[in-house]
């Protein structure tokens, strides 16, 4: 009986022991096993960064960053908050401090190169802005289409001889609706007839020369003394009209060949500035018009290391055509200007 009984207590105490053995040997398994797990788990999760992460995250950007919104951003910044692994500080969502010169738009970025300026070389200084002006590419106008650089401005020195007289008015209100500058050389007895007018040139920023008195070849190239005369009087007579006094000449039907050497000393003698021109429309013989399409045939031939002067008439026929060549000039972007006394004079 105690046999029976002694060999059921030890059957038990086996089934017992194996029990707790089990256990034991379970929890000692799940302790070895459960930090390799987690571990391995957390070197799982870490090695797959989310998308945005990876978008923001300037350790997965290319040294300078990419300055292109879709690719993620200015380089030095965690755009989401995060810490950043090689410094250990928190970026903020938008990286101004740290970016000068560079713009946020949501959590991307626009850097100079979108502007076509290109960034510094790594180590170097920033580009000027003369440097930036000149790598600069071509602008666009709005269709998707690179916008023509502006054209180089060239002079023009418009000048009206033998006025003023009724047509001046058209000539000025086509000047100022084009806004151009032009030279009147008068003639003395027409500043008399038309005083208002030669103020009314004034008013409107325009320069007036002196075109003799009788505009006659014989009686103003008679002599040295006759020239410096007529030029004298037109002088007087247009500071009597308005106050202004111009030293700026033009002899009848140009200088050459009619300025003898001493004619030409004596004018200068006496402290004038002659001018002549170096384009004639020749408006006072095409009255159709044409005068036009040859004054624009010489200006598309000009090749001198000079201005160009054009040569037009203050009368009516010329007053009539005179709006289609202000509006090639215009459209080929010529600036116009009145002479001066520190110019260089243009002579045949």
């Amino acid at each position: 009986m105690r046999s029976k009984r002694k060999r059921k207590y030890m059957g038990r105490g086996r089934a017992i022991f194996l029990f707790l053995a089990i256990i034991l040997l379970s929890f000692i398994l799940w302790i070895s096993i459960s930090p390799s797990f987690t571990r391995s788990g957390e070197k799982t999760v870490r090695s797959v960064p989310s998308m945005q992460e990876t978008a923001v995250r300037p350790d997965r950007q290319p040294a300078g960053g990419s300055g292109d919104p879709a690719k993620g951003g200015a380089s030095g910044q965690s755009g989401n908050g995060q810490k950043d692994q090689k410094t250990g500080k928190r970026g903020s969502r938008v990286g101004k401090e740290e970016q000068p010169g560079k713009k946020t738009q949501g959590q991307g970025t626009k850097t100079a190169e979108g502007t076509g300026n290109p960034p510094a070389e790594k180590g170097g200084k920033e580009n000027s802005p003369k440097e930036q002006a000149e790598n600069a590419g071509p602008k666009e106008n709005g269709k998707g289409d690179a916008a023509p650089e502006n054209p180089p401005q060239k002079t023009v020195f418009l000048t009206f001889d033998d006025g003023p007289n009724d047509s001046t008015k058209e000539i000025l209100r086509l000047l100022e609706k084009y806004d151009m500058k032009a030279t009147f050389f008068m003639v003395e007895p027409n500043m008399k007839k038309y005083p208002e007018i030669v103020k009314e040139v004034i008013r409107q920023g325009h320069r007036i020369g002196l075109h003799s008195v009788t505009h006659s070849k014989t009686q103003f190239y008679a002599s040295k003394k006759s020239v410096v005369a007529e030029m004298k009087k037109t002088q007087t007579t247009l500071e009597k009209v308005s106050g202004k006094r111009s030293r700026i000449i033009r002899t009848p039907y140009g200088s050459k060949p009619y300025m003898k050497p001493e004619y030409m000393e004596a004018v200068k003698r006496e402290g004038f500035i002659l001018w002549d021109w170096n384009v004639d429309s020749r408006d006072w013989k095409l009255t159709d018009g044409s005068f036009v399409e040859n004054t624009i045939h010489q200006i598309e031939q000009f090749h001198r290391p000079e201005p160009i002067v054009i040569l037009l008439h203050d009368r009516k026929t010329t007053a009539e055509h005179l709006e289609k060549l202000f509006i090639y000039l215009k459209e080929r972007h010529f600036q116009t200007d009145t002479i001066n006394e520190q110019l260089e004079p243009v002579q045949l």
